[in-house]
C-alpha cells in the first residue's frame, strides 16, 4: 500500500488530499480544506504518483468487456462522469462500474475506482475540464508548481510527502480517562 499526502494552494483556496493505491485500487480524499478545482486533478495524481498514467492505461487496455462513458450534468450544474461496460448486450446487461463527481463550483469530489477504470475517467476529465500543466521540477520549498497555458490562468503549488505513521503507544481508547479529573493509574512495574 502507498500513501501520499498533496497539500494544494491556489487563488480558489488550498487543502490537504490523501491520495492512496493499494492492489491497484486508488483512493483520493480531502483530509482538510476545500475540495480542489476539477483542472488540477491530473496534476495532482502526476505529482503523488509518477507514471500513474501508464499503470492505468496498461491495465486498462487488458480489460475483458467493452466500456463507454457517459456525462450526465445535474440540475444543480454538477458533472458525473461514469464509466459503463457492456457485459451482455442481448440481456442489455451494462453496468456501471466506476463514476467520478465534479461539483457545481467544478471541484472533484472524493474517489475510489480501480486504476484501470480511472483513465477512460481521467481522459473525460482532460476533454471536459481542461487541465493545467505539471512543472517536471520542484521549486526550491519542494513544491512542483503547474499552470495552465490558456486563458484561465489557472495555477496550483503542490506538495507532495509521505504521512508519519502514527506512534500507536499514544493511542488511548474511547472510555479511556483523559487525565483531567483523575491522573491515569501507572502500570505496575514488574521487578
Amino acid at each position: 500500500m502507498e500513501i501520499k499526502h498533496v497539500r494544494w494552494e491556489a487563488v480558489e483556496g488550498n487543502g490537504l488530499i490523501a491520495i492512496v493505491i493499494d492492489n491497484n485500487i486508488i483512493t483520493f480524499k480531502k483530509i482538510t480544506g476545500r475540495k480542489p478545482q476539477s483542472y488540477y486533478l491530473l496534476a495532482i495524481l502526476d505529482a503523488a504518483i509518477p507514471g500513474w498514467r501508464e499503470r492505468a492505461e496498461a491495465l486498462h487496455l487488458a480489460r475483458e468487456h467493452c466500456w463507454f462513458v457517459e456525462t450526465r450534468t445535474n440540475n444543480f450544474g454538477g458533472t458525473n462522469i461514469i464509466l459503463k461496460v457492456i457485459r451482455d448486450y442481448g440481456l442489455r446487461d451494462v453496468p456501471t462500474v466506476a463514476r467520478l463527481h465534479i461539483n457545481c463550483f467544478s471541484q472533484v469530489s472524493s474517489f475510489k475506482v480501480w486504476l484501470g477504470d480511472l483513465a477512460p475517467l481521467a481522459a473525460e476529465i482532460n476533454r471536459l475540464f481542461p487541465q493545467v500543466v505539471l512543472s517536471p521540477e520542484v521549486d526550491e520549498y519542494g513544491a512542483f508548481q503547474a499552470k495552465t497555458h490558456g486563458y484561465e490562468g489557472h495555477s496550483v503549488r503542490l506538495t507532495v510527502y509521505v504521512p508519519k505513521d502514527v506512534d500507536t503507544k499514544k493511542v488511548r481508547f474511547p472510555g479511556d480517562p483523559s487525565g483531567l479529573i483523575e491522573e491515569p493509574k501507572e502500570e505496575a512495574k514488574v521487578g
